[in-house]
């Protein structure tokens, strides 16, 4: 599954491309943005591609539930896929550039790759079911460090150890 805007600098051209090359392995894109006109046409003809709307989070949770693995492999600083995904117990194959790297941890929460079509298609037949099942507990311990309760908490110990 590969959720997010589709925007060019999330670089989703690439990942049909790598399914492309995989027409075993089926792909859901889940967003809208300006290149969905043209990730469409991309898949067009690829019955293991699928490009779709969610209207609720709760349908989108449920996508992260069913999925093996997400994929995020952005040009930019910053995705919140990665911890989704850890957060529903699920690895993710994510660009060893920019910010994202920080998200995941190799081989425990899922697989960094640098971004291209080879790589990527590589990654994703290593991802199998009974691999991303293995990395569920490490997952699922990882998002909670992002927890919003220990959010404040680290905040309030900030601020508490300023004052004294």
């Amino acid at each position: 599954m590969a959720p997010g805007r589709l925007d060019p600098i999330k670089r989703v051209d690439l990942i049909i491309e790598a399914f492309k090359q995989l027409k075993d392995k089926n792909l859901i894109i889940i967003g809208d943005g300006p290149e969905k006109s043209k990730l469409l046409s991309m898949a067009k003809g690829y019955a293991n591609i699928k490009i779709l709307d969610v209207s609720t989070q709760e349908e989108l949770r449920d996508y992260y539930s069913k999925c093996i693995c997400c994929i995020a492999i952005p040009n930019d600083d910053y995705t919140m896929v990665p911890l989704e995904a850890a957060a529903a117990g699920k690895p993710s194959i994510v660009s060893d550039d920019f910010g994202v790297r920080e998200t995941v941890v190799e081989n425990k929460t899922g697989i960094l790759i640098k971004p291209d079509v080879k790589n990527l298609v590589n990654a994703i037949n290593s991802m199998t079911p009974e691999v991303a099942e293995s990395m569920k507990k490490d997952c699922l311990n990882f998002a909670k460090k992002f927890d919003i309760d220990i959010f404040y908490e680290k905040w309030e110990n900030k601020i508490k150890s300023m004052l004294d």
